[in-house]
């Protein structure tokens, strides 16, 4: 079996950047081969690590800002907002292929905590690892965002990539596209998950997936999640459902907080339990035991579909309103999660109908052109045999078809 790297990125320092970071360190060394390189641009940050774990300097390492291919990809695609973050995901793809490994990890290991333990964790790895050999799926993340936008942006956060796509090559090919320009204008600011989202749709040679994990918790600490529970996240993948309980609770958004998970998601399940999750979010030695079932009241734990229906839309209780209309509500719920999976099976054959389009629209040019090439050689040729004044009768007698045609177009 060969070298699989696992580039953990850690560049913030806050509150839960190390226990992040750790957590995804100890689930790593479980992997079979696994070789762990914190790719970090914070001293502060690189000094907590180094004094709580026993990696060594040659574990870490930086951000390439100076390769040439890398600075034309991000000077064409990325808004300065997110160059910093765009040279850390572009560095991994760089070293990885200078390295020659057959493929890669790449986690946002600063603010995501997998509420498992590290063994469940690494079991997942694998098991991601595999389908996605399996299936010939070029590169895949967690579903962080797209269950969440309705499968309209890919993103990174948890990816892994085989190398063998010629990804360097690829976001050269496309980085000065128009089409770009005007790509999803809706998604405000251009980093690396909107320009993926874009070869997404734009190479049809790679397949490009999304998983989750069935049953499994998932913090992303973007920011404070209590002040920004939209661009944070608590996410929990059961049934077919992705549940967002700040969303439930924080905003008291039903339609936000509970949606169908698309049908091209993929599914790891490792038959984990609602206990597992339990004790990993609660696993802090100094957490007193006896406040666990003051947690498990908690809408933040208690937040499964009945719950979520009666609490947060506007109906006091299943008691006060009756079976009726909680039927109704229900019912409703689920009526707006079938149309939400139509919407998305729309865009994508809208997606397909677009890369057909494109592809005819190559053709064309190509025949326009071969057949420009042979009018060429065939008015050289009739130049010799005919001479410059039947040349020039018969260029204007074919240059006024041309016209023709293109009025009648």
């Amino acid at each position: 079996m060969s070298i699989i790297p696992f580039y953990l990125k850690a560049n913030k320092f806050a509150p839960w950047s190390v226990r992040c970071a750790l957590h995804w360190i100890e689930a790593a060394r479980l992997v079979p081969e696994a070789k762990i390189i914190i790719l970090c641009d914070n001293p502060t940050l690189k000094a907590e690590l180094l004094k709580k774990t026993d990696l060594e300097e040659t574990d870490f390492l930086e951000s390439n800002r100076t390769d040439a291919s890398l600075k034309k990809i991000v000077d064409g695609i990325i808004d300065p907002f997110w160059i910093k973050a765009g040279y850390a995901h572009l560095t991994t793809f760089l070293d990885a292929e200078k390295q020659g490994y057959s493929d890669f990890w790449n986690i946002d290991a600063d603010d995501t905590y997998p509420c498992v333990s590290p063994e469940r964790l690494a079991e997942i790895l694998v098991k991601t690892r595999a389908d996605a050999t399996e299936k010939h799926i070029g590169i895949t993340s967690l579903d962080m965002w797209y269950t969440a936008l309705y499968g309209f942006h890919w993103t990174f956060g948890v990816t892994y990539t085989r190398t063998d796509c010629g990804w360097i090559e690829m976001m050269l090919r496309h980085v000065n596209d128009e089409a770009y320009k005007t790509y999803k204008p809706t998604i405000r600011l251009s980093n690396v998950d909107k320009y993926f989202t874009y070869l997404k749709d734009k190479e049809v040679t790679v397949r490009f997936g999304i998983f989750c994990v069935e049953n499994m918790k998932f913090i992303h600490y973007a920011d404070d999640m209590f002040y920004k529970f939209f661009g944070s996240g608590f996410y929990h993948w059961k049934d077919g459902i992705l549940y967002q309980p700040l969303l439930l609770s924080c905003a008291g958004s039903v339609t936000e907080g509970v949606k169908k998970i698309p049908n091209d998601v993929i599914i790891i399940d490792v038959g984990l339990t609602d206990s597992e999750n339990l004790v990993a979010m609660f696993s802090d030695s100094n957490y007193d035991p006896s406040r666990l079932q003051m947690a498990l009241s908690s809408p933040l734990i208690n937040y499964y579909p009945e719950a979520a229906f009666t609490r947060f839309s506007g109906v006091a209780s299943q008691k006060e309103s009756g079976p009726g209309q909680f039927e109704e509500l229900r019912s409703l719920r689920l009526r707006n999660a079938e149309l939400e999976m139509q919407l998305h099976s729309l865009r994508q054959k809208n997606q397909e109908q677009e890369k057909t389009l494109r592809g005819l629209n190559d053709l064309e040019t190509h025949c326009f052109a071969n057949k420009a090439v042979r009018k060429v050689k065939g008015g050289v040729r009739c130049l010799k045999e005919h001479g410059p004044a039947y040349t020039a009768q018969r260029f204007v007698f074919h240059l006024n078809r041309y016209i023709n045609y293109l009025q009648s177009k």
